[in-house]
């Protein structure tokens, strides 16, 4: 197959065509006029970039697409990949017959692109990254909605080390859909997109819940980040983290306390603004973001809701910020333990328990990846004390128990 040279955009010398080169990480030179007769056909399977033409004239009225020639593809495609060093492998592929292609399960349980590849991928990017603006790639994975690769449209993966098992593309992955950009469908998953803004444009890194997820990497469901730009990212870690930086994390949702490192680069520096304005959470799980610099919490509680600051330049990196995501506890709606009334006061000499609990009470101690530090019988009192030479620093969740029900406080040491 081969595109339409007068569909291409030229800038003499240069044609608005070129490939990626997997060993430099990078595109390569656009085509130009002396080096297009050897650039030859397409690679089935491949992807390559073009820039339109947008030629305006008898011939070309309004013309805002590339057309190829060829003969269409309708048997399994074996595209070539490769994976130059451990730091590589990003690939740049594109579908190569002439229906949509599903992406993820949500698109189909079996025959679709990540599933029938994920033995192939990277761990810890085993998803496709989709070009849909200037600023990032969408991450596409298990975890999010039903996606579909366009006719025409490419998009990158990245190889396992030493892979042995040969990409792939099958007939059964095709699918009748409106062609249109990486179509998404609605999806169950609870969650929300942590999103920045600055001048530099929107930056999203996505937070998906599931009963079956774990605190680690979820393979085919966590997304490692693909940057676009070394100086301008925002990502998470896993909170069980393995050095990477994602772009979409899964959890369980079932929570106590859940504390997610977050990473911004932001080289520039400047006025942002966080926001989680789509957020779905399970009921009675609330999430916030900490700025441990400030030392302020906001509980991202309505779509209006968002944090702003001004960062230095050469912000980098995780350490700065954290979500927050807190599970509330039931309380006995007969006698409840008020809220209002319990507060903790917490040092690394003791932590201290001011108001009433009730009888028959006991407090429990979580750490931030939700696993109990301890059980402690209480006076029924407005004074409880508790040691705490036995925790580490950090962000604790102590919850009350009694005859007057449960309540749920959060403090660090």
């Amino acid at each position: 197959v081969a595109p339409v040279v007068s569909d291409i955009a030229v800038s003499s010398p240069y044609y608005g065509f070129r490939s990626y080169d997997e060993s430099l990480n990078q595109w390569n030179a656009y085509v130009t006029t002396s080096t297009l007769a050897g650039f030859g056909n397409l690679v089935v399977g491949s992807g390559y970039a073009a820039r339109r033409a947008k030629l305006v004239n008898a011939a070309y009225p309004s013309q805002d697409y590339v057309t190829y020639t060829g003969i269409l593809a309708t048997e399994a495609i074996t595209p070539t990949v490769v994976r130059s060093a451990t730091n590589r492998g990003f690939n740049c592929l594109g579908n190569p017959y002439a229906a949509p292609l599903a992406i993820n399960a949500n698109a189909d349980a079996t025959n679709n692109f990540i599933s029938v590849n994920a033995a192939s991928l990277d761990p810890s990017y085993t998803a496709i990254y989709a070009w849909v603006d200037t600023v990032q790639y969408k991450t596409i994975t298990n975890a999010t909605a039903a996606n579909y690769v366009p006719v025409g449209s490419g998009f990158f993966i990245r190889a396992k080390t030493a892979f042995s098992t040969p990409f792939q593309f099958t007939a059964a992955m095709r699918k009748v859909q409106s062609d249109i950009a990486f179509r998404g469908a609605s999806t169950t998953w609870t969650g929300f997109d942590l999103v920045a803004t600055t001048t530099s444009g929107p930056l999203n890194t996505s937070i998906k819940l599931n009963s079956q997820m774990t605190d680690g990497l979820d393979i085919t469901y966590d997304g490692g980040l693909m940057r676009v730009n070394n100086n301008y990212a925002l990502y998470t870690r896993l909170v069980n983290d393995n050095g990477v930086d994602f772009s979409v994390q899964c959890l369980t949702d079932t929570l106590i306390h859940k504390i997610i490192p977050v990473g911004f680069d932001y080289s520039m520096g400047g006025a942002t603004t966080f926001s989680a304005p789509e957020l779905t959470m399970p009921e009675g799980v609330v999430a916030s973001l900490e700025d441990r610099t400030t030392g302020l919490f906001t509980d991202f509680n309505s779509p209006s809701s968002n944090y702003q600051v001004t960062l230095p330049v050469n912000t980098a990196g995780i350490g700065r910020f954290f979500i927050h995501l807190i599970q509330k506890l039931p309380t006995d709606v007969n006698a409840p333990l008020s809220t209002s009334n319990i507060t903790v006061n917490a040092s690394i000499s003791g932590i201290t328990i001011l108001g009433a609990v009730g009888a028959n009470a006991k407090a429990k101690i979580y750490n931030g990846n939700g696993v109990m530090e301890g059980i402690y019988a209480l006076k029924n009192s407005s004074q409880n004390s508790i040691s705490s030479t036995h925790l580490k620093s950090g962000f604790y969740i102590l919850v009350v128990e009694s005859d007057k029900g449960k309540v749920a406080k959060k403090f660090r040491l």
